[in-house]
């Protein structure tokens, strides 16, 4: 091979390694911007719950007549377009049910929402007019290859989830790898002004109830990167790991 062409290829193998740090395709220890709320859900807090039991392992929603759920809201800063939301998550409930894990409410413009659920034990959702779990985003159509290709999670399992979402596009990444990207060809918009866990609301009340655990929710006035992400989950990861270690055992010792 001439000095030309090993000099192009050394450069082409170059840009390559550069773009993946660039774009964030390589995860490292870094610091994490300050949350604009955080909640461990171990003990109560500065928000408003029902029938909802606060332990080592978080909130834990019962899924009962008695519908469990965490209001939050009192922002003191904007917050909305561009942010993130990260938490660790167990659901332990049927995957027929459809289970809400978060429903956003702009008091301002009401008709706008975003929600996020677990559907078939993959995670879905709506962000105003755009159904994540619908060919085209429209909701007259059959479910996408998009919902068919995420994975489901696993029943008992604590998970890492973190959710970036901005005007154009939504990124779910479970224990900080993708788990699925919604692109629209619009702008979406919301501002948070409550965020209700565990359940969303209807004409006749709360509905669609989450079963299950939340712990160490956080919410960012920003999309975080690919290693915040990662810097993230590792700050807990040891601890639920052996939470789930322990749970691996008790459905082998069964």
């Amino acid at each position: 091979m001439g000095r030309a062409k090993q000099l192009g290829l050394v450069l082409l193998i170059s840009s390559v390694f550069f773009a993946s740090c660039k774009d964030g395709g390589i995860k490292k220890i870094v610091k994490v911007p300050a949350a604009t709320k955080f909640f461990s859900f171990q003990e109560e807090g500065d928000f408003s719950f029902n029938e909802v039991v606060f332990n080592s392992e978080g909130a834990f929603f019962s899924g009962n007549e008695n519908i469990s759920y965490i209001r939050i809201n009192g922002f003191k800063e904007r917050v909305g377009n561009d942010f993130n939301l990260s938490f660790w998550v167990r659901n332990i409930g049927e995957p027929k049910d459809s289970q809400v894990l978060i429903s956003i409410k702009d008091t301002i413009e009401g008709f706008k929402r975003f929600k996020l659920w677990f559907g078939g034990r993959r995670l879905t959702g709506i962000f105003n007019s755009d159904h994540f779990w619908a060919k085209d985003y429209d909701y007259k159509n059959s479910k996408s290859k998009a919902y068919y290709d995420s994975y489901q999670l696993d029943k008992g399992r604590f998970y890492f989830l973190s959710l970036n979402v901005s005007k154009t596009k939504i990124e779910i990444f479970i224990d900080s790898e993708p788990y699925q990207t919604f692109k629209f060809a619009h702008g979406n918009s919301i501002n948070i002004h409550e965020i209700l866990i565990g359940a969303e609301e209807s004409n006749k009340g709360l509905i669609n109830q989450f079963s299950g655990n939340i712990s160490f929710f956080k919410i960012f006035t920003t999309n975080l990167t690919l290693s915040e992400i990662y810097s993230l989950n590792r700050e807990k990861l040891d601890y639920f790991n052996k939470i789930n270690d322990a749970h691996e055992l008790k459905k082998f010792n069964h």
